[in-house]
C-alpha cells in the first residue's frame, strides 16, 4: 500500500498493525508511550498523523520533487554520457519499474503461513456505549409521548361544560389510585368567553393574560382576564370594598354582635355610598356598582337570596376575620353541635355505668346495715321476753310493736326513703326466724299494730334473790343490773318445759 493512502479520508488506522503504527509514528516525529497498547496508538495516529493529513502529504510532495531535480541537475552538469555511439544498433530497453517491497508485505507474508500471528483490526466499542444510552433514550422518548398524550387529552377535555367528559387518557381506563394523572376540566376564568380546547376570549376592559408556566401554549393551563382600564380598576375596588362589608356583618354575627348575617343590596349600596371618593357622581357609582354586584354574585364566599318582603340580600361566609375569642367559641360551638349525639350517648354510657356502681354499692351497703338491723331487733324482741319472763308485773308485755321497733332502732336515720328500703329488708329477715311469730294486737293505748314476739328459748342465770313471781334467774344480757353488783348463790340453767324444735 502506497504511504499516501493512509493520509486519505475515512481511512481507519485501526487496520494496521502496531509495527507499522510504530513505523509512522517514528517516521513523524510523534512521541508515544513505549508500553502502549494498539488503542492507544490508533489514537495518537488519529490525533497527530490523520488530523494533520494535508500536511503530511504536502510535506512528501516537497521532498520527492527535490530529489527529482538535483538528479536531473547533476546529469546535465555530468561530462560523460551513458550513450555509446559505436553501438547504437543495439539500445538496452529500459527495465519494468519495480515496486519497493517493504516490510509489511513480510508480515502478510507471514501472517499466511502463520494464521495465529495475524494481527486482527481492532473494532470499536460502539456497542457498549449505545447500550449505556439505550435505557435513557427509551425513558426520555416515553415520557415525551405521554406528556403528548396527557396534552391532548387536556385539550379535548377543556373548560368544564364545553369540552367532553375526563373519561379516560387516550382510550385507556384510568385506575383508582392513577386518577391524579387524568386530565380534569377547568372553570372558565371570570369576564373570559370560553370555547373549545382552552380556547378564550376576554371582556371588554380586561386583558387576556397566559398562566405563568403554560410555556407559550405548551403547556394547557387556562389563563386569567386581567382589568386593563382604570373603569375596571374602579370596579374591582368596589368589590373588595362590598366583601369587607360582607365579612365584617359576617364576623359580627358569628359573635352575637348582629342579629342576621344577611344584607339587603340597597343597603349595601348606600352604606358603600356613603364611603365612596369626593367628587365621585351617584352615576358613575351607580354604573360601577352595577358591574361589581354581577361579580360580587359570582363570588364563591358570597351567598345570596331572598327575604320575607322580596329583597334582594347577600352575605359572606368567609370566617378569617373573626377575632381569636370569638373564633375559639365558635369553634366549639359548632363541634357540640356536630357532635351533639355522640356526646349524649357517651354522657348517658358513663352516668349508666355510675348509677350501676352506685345501686351496686348502695344495695351492698344496704343488704349489711339490714343484717346488723335484723341482729338487734331479733336481741331486743329476745330481752323482751326474758325480762317479761324474769318480772311479769314490770314488763307485762312480752312482745313488742313492729313500728316502736322500728323507729327505735332507726332513730338516727331520718331519710324515709333509705328507711323503708332498709326496714323491709329487716322485716323479712326477722319473720323468717322461726323464734319470732308475728301477729296484731291492741296496745296499751288501745292502738291496734303488728306485733313480734319472741318464742324460743331464754338463756337464764339463777338468782336467789329474784323477784317474786319470777322464775328465780338472771339474764345475761340484762339491762337492768350490771352483773358485777348481784350476789350469786348459785348457778343454774333454766330448763324450758316442753321439747325443742
Amino acid at each position: 500500500m502506497d504511504d499516501q493512502a493512509y493520509f486519505e479520508p475515512g481511512f481507519d488506522p485501526s487496520t494496521l498493525s502496531m509495527a507499522r503504527l510504530r513505523y509512522f509514528l517514528v517516521t513523524y516525529g510523534v512521541p508515544y508511550p513505549t508500553s502502549a497498547k494498539k488503542g492507544v496508538l490508533v489514537d495518537v495516529f488519529k490525533r497527530y498523523i490523520s488530523s494533520k493529513a494535508p500536511q503530511h502529504r504536502a510535506s512528501t510532495v516537497d521532498d520527492g520533487q527535490k530529489v527529482a531535480g538535483n538528479t536531473e541537475d547533476e546529469a546535465d552538469q555530468s561530462n560523460f554520457s551513458n550513450e555509446n555511439v559505436f553501438q547504437s544498433g543495439y539500445v538496452r530497453q529500459p527495465s519494468p519499474p519495480v515496486q519497493r517491497r517493504n516490510w509489511t508485505e513480510k508480515v502478510e507474508a507471514s501472517a499466511k503461513v502463520f494464521p495465529k500471528m495475524q494481527v486482527r483490526p481492532r473494532r470499536r466499542k460502539s456497542g457498549s456505549s449505545a447500550a449505556k444510552k439505550a435505557p435513557w433514550a427509551i425513558a426520555i422518548s416515553t415520557l415525551l409521548g405521554f406528556a403528548a398524550v396527557w396534552r391532548h387529552e387536556k385539550l379535548e377535555v377543556g373548560y368544564c361544560g364545553i369540552g367532553r367528559p375526563a373519561t379516560g387518557l387516550a382510550g385507556v381506563q384510568i385506575p383508582d389510585w392513577a386518577e391524579f394523572i387524568q386530565p380534569q376540566c377547568e372553570p372558565c376564568p371570570p369576564h373570559a368567553l370560553c370555547g373549545d380546547r382552552l380556547e378564550t376570549e376576554c371582556e371588554q376592559d380586561f386583558v387576556y393574560t397566559p398562566h405563568l408556566v403554560s410555556l407559550g401554549g405548551l403547556v394547557p393551563l387556562p389563563p386569567t382576564c386581567e382589568p386593563d382600564s382604570a373603569k375596571a380598576r374602579k370596579v374591582d375596588i368596589v368589590k373588595k370594598r362590598a366583601l369587607d362589608e360582607l365579612r365584617e356583618l359576617n364576623a359580627r354575627f358569628e359573635c352575637g354582635d348582629a342579629p342576621t348575617p344577611d344584607i339587603k343590596e340597597g343597603d349595601l349600596k348606600q352604606t358603600l355610598g356613603t364611603k365612596r371618593r369626593k367628587g365621585m357622581t351617584n352615576e358613575e357609582f351607580g354604573e360601577l356598582w352595577t358591574i361589581a354586584l354581577g361579580e360580587l354574585k359570582n363570588a364563591e364566599e358570597v351567598v345570596s337570596g331572598a327575604d320575607g318582603s322580596g329583597h334582594f340580600t347577600l352575605r359572606s361566609t368567609y370566617l378569617a376575620s373573626l377575632p381569636l375569642a370569638c373564633a375559639i367559641r365558635r369553634s366549639l360551638r359548632e363541634t357540640l353541635r356536630e357532635c351533639f349525639w355522640q356526646l349524649v350517648t357517651v354522657a348517658s354510657i358513663f352516668s349508666g355505668v355510675i348509677y350501676t356502681r352506685h345501686s351496686i354499692a348502695s344495695a351492698r351497703a344496704t343488704e349489711e346495715k339490714a343484717n346488723q338491723l335484723a341482729g338487734l331487733a331479733l336481741g331486743k324482741l329476745s330481752q323482751q321476753a326474758a325480762l317479761h319472763r324474769w318480772n311479769p308485773d314490770m314488763y307485762r308485755e312480752d312482745y313488742i310493736s313492729v313500728a316502736h321497733l322500728r323507729d327505735d332502732i332507726l332513730r338516727e336515720d331520718w331519710s324515709a326513703t333509705r328507711r323503708k328500703k332498709v326496714w323491709e329488708k329487716v322485716q323479712t329477715k326477722v319473720e323468717k326466724n322461726s323464734n319470732v311469730r308475728s301477729m296484731v294486737k291492741e296496745g296499751r293505748a288501745g292502738d291496734v299494730g303488728r306485733v313480734w314476739e319472741w318464742v324460743g328459748a331464754v338463756e337464764m342465770i339463777g338468782n336467789g334473790s329474784s323477784p317474786p313471781g319470777s322464775s328465780g334467774c338472771e339474764f345475761k344480757k340484762s339491762g337492768i343490773k350490771p352483773r358485777d353488783q348481784l350476789d350469786f348463790n348459785g348457778m343454774q340453767r333454766w330448763d324450758e318445759q316442753g321439747k325443742y324444735y
